[in-house]
């Protein structure tokens, strides 16, 4: 016996369909502190599996919180959060990625970067003498 139709997974940043592969550009200011939620959904005709969170690249990257469920049937969906902090300017790159039972994307896999810009400090400097 063979089951029909197959699983499907789409991931969403806010409001924005995630194509994976494809960079995700963020700015950021040294000392911020920035976290992405990342929504997962189940969008085939069989329940999607997914597996945990896995992230490589700088130490500045850190998964808050995993994904809240690792079996979806149709239509339902979880999250997971990437937190990201710095305190020097430059350019920082991590990848996000889990695996799933879709067919066409085995492992999901989000690169992410983080452009930051120094912190700016207004305003004059006295000296007491």
């Amino acid at each position: 016996v063979r089951a029909l139709g197959r699983a499907a997974v789409a991931v969403n940043l806010g409001s924005a369909v995630v194509a994976g592969g494809s960079p995700l550009v963020q700015a950021s200011r040294g000392g911020e502190t920035r976290t992405l939620t990342f929504g997962v959904r189940a969008t085939g005709e069989l329940d999607l599996t997914v597996g945990a969170v896995q992230l490589s690249g700088a130490g500045e990257f850190s998964v808050s919180q995993p994904l809240g469920s690792s079996t979806l049937a149709l239509g339902q969906s979880t999250t997971f959060q990437v937190s990201f902090t710095s305190t020097m300017a430059g350019t920082f790159n991590a990848t996000a990625s889990f695996t799933t039972n879709d067919p066409d994307r085995p492992t999901f896999s989000i690169p992410i970067q983080f452009d930051v810009s120094p912190v700016s400090i207004g305003g004059r400097v006295f000296e007491d003498w």
